[in-house]
């Protein structure tokens, strides 16, 4: 239980959970079944006790409980076809039960500021799921299963130690917003350019020393943050971004801009600081 002025406890508040009995059968789940229980004297009636009814809610919150586990459980107790929203942030688990697979219907998931090191299948089960927020933990690598994720549409997974990004991703036809900054990509999948409903990409502060050839299939893009890398150019293809009305190239190791550049002619911020140049095309 949580101390005067704390926001209520989803897991430890018991009426925050339907465990009332009851005499009104109105408030009783099923009946627990009587196998495994010891037979009662002749006459003698067994005391109600019902099941917990799972409880229908749509959001799922639970923040700053230095948590460290998910008890599977208490997830139980929980409608599967009812709960949409889940927010673990600013907990400390390092893992995720696959038994968040049976919510089926989950729309956002937020797990930022943890200390997981990988996503379970599970968090990609949901044919509806548009937002994963997992930035902030110490991920290595991101499942092939998020290629079923395939109504995503916002993916942040920043802060973490992303070396490379599955091929899987390009299967994600809906996802227009991905933050994979703070990171230790080096190079990204040829499969990011099937990304065709891409709109922001944010990638500062990795490990770039090329500009990525697989963004410039991402004819749908509008903003592009690459700072904070080791790029010394850009391609003369970057004309063909056409869409682009942001794009920061600052704090990088650039030398040289092509004149297709200015092809951009929906450009509206350009962020060239902190770079090597001498002249402008």
């Amino acid at each position: 239980m949580g101390g005067v002025g704390d926001e209520p406890d989803e897991f430890d508040d018991p009426t925050s959970w339907e465990y009332i009995i009851s005499d009104d059968d109105e408030h009783l789940g099923e009946p627990w079944p009587e196998e495994g229980l010891d037979p009662l004297p002749p006459g003698e009636a067994r005391p109600r006790q019902r099941r917990p009814r799972r409880r229908a809610i749509e959001n799922l919150t639970r923040t700053r409980r230095a948590l460290r586990n998910i008890d599977e459980v208490e997830l139980n107790v929980l409608d599967p076809n009812s709960l949409r929203r889940i927010n673990f942030e600013r907990n400390e688990l390092t893992e995720l039960p696959e038994s968040l697979a049976r919510f089926a219907n989950l729309i956002e998931i937020n797990v930022s500021e943890n200390a997981l090191r990988n996503l379970p299948d599970a968090i990609w089960s949901s044919n509806y799921i548009l937002t994963v927020n997992a930035s902030h933990n110490q991920l290595i690598r991101l499942n092939s299963g998020i290629g079923r994720a395939v109504a995503l549409g916002a993916l942040n997974v920043a802060h973490n130690r992303l070396s490379r990004l599955p091929d899987e991703i390009g299967d994600l036809q809906n996802l227009s917003y991905l933050n994979a900054s703070n990171n230790i990509l080096l190079n990204l999948p040829n499969a990011l350019s099937k990304l065709r409903s891409l709109r922001s990409l944010v990638l500062s502060r990795n490990e770039f020393e090329r500009f990525p050839e697989s963004i410039l299939g991402l004819q749908r893009l509008e903003s592009l943050d690459l700072s904070g890398n080791h790029l010394r150019s850009l391609p003369e293809r970057v004309g063909e971004l056409k869409r682009l009305t942001n794009l920061d190239l600052s704090e990088n190791n650039i030398e040289y801009l092509p004149s297709e550049l200015g092809e951009l002619s929906n450009l509206r911020e350009l962020n060239l600081s902190n770079n090597e140049l001498e002249t402008l095309p």
